[in-house]
């Protein structure tokens, strides 16, 4: 298995961070995905590798997640998908990149259609079965202080960005679930 690893985040993908995080994918030997089951989590081909830049000891958002998958409510269709998470796994570990060690760093899932146990986009029926989000600036959208002004031919929405399904492939999407969430 190979790993091709890439620079992840907003604000902390500059040049000045001492410490960067990362988006991992496993690839076989033709450079094709091929999922894994990394420490234990579940089989993917997709990783996160946080390098908890403003955290010390690298541990808070680790652990924030671990208690939070502790209490959290779990989806509300867990009756007909009972292995849908809403959190992701990871764990912590030691990062050495082309030979040099970089550090501590917290390995974990993505958040994604996966990981929700969304069923696909049904395009026969042109019926959604579940529908993923990406929150990708702050905006007043965060704090539920929003308008019903919402363009279902857009991807996007104040800060919420259509991660599942694919806009491109599914277009209008469907922001009413997420307005009245």
């Amino acid at each position: 298995t190979f790993l091709k690893a890439k620079w992840r985040g907003g604000s902390t993908n500059t040049a000045d961070k001492h410490k960067r995080n990362y988006k991992i994918k496993t690839l076989n030997e033709k450079g094709k995905k091929q999922e894994i089951s990394l420490l234990g989590m579940r089989e993917d081909n997709n990783w996160i590798l946080d390098a908890g830049q403003v955290d010390l000891f690298r541990l808070r958002n680790r652990i924030a997640t671990e208690i939070w998958n502790e209490f959290a409510s779990k989806p509300y269709y867990t009756s007909k998908e009972p292995k849908a998470k809403s959190g992701v796994a990871g764990k912590v570990v030691e990062v050495i990149l082309n030979n040099e060690y970089r550090g501590i760093y917290s390995l974990t899932e993505t958040m994604d259609r996966k990981e929700l146990k969304l069923k696909k986009y049904d395009d026969i029926n042109q019926e959604f079965h579940g529908q993923l989000w990406k929150v990708s600036s702050w905006d007043k959208a965060q704090f539920w202080n929003i308008d019903k002004d919402y363009d279902n031919t857009k991807e996007t929405w104040h800060a919420f960005e259509t991660k599942y399904p694919d806009f491109e492939d599914v277009n209008p999407t469907d922001y009413t679930h997420l307005y009245n969430a």
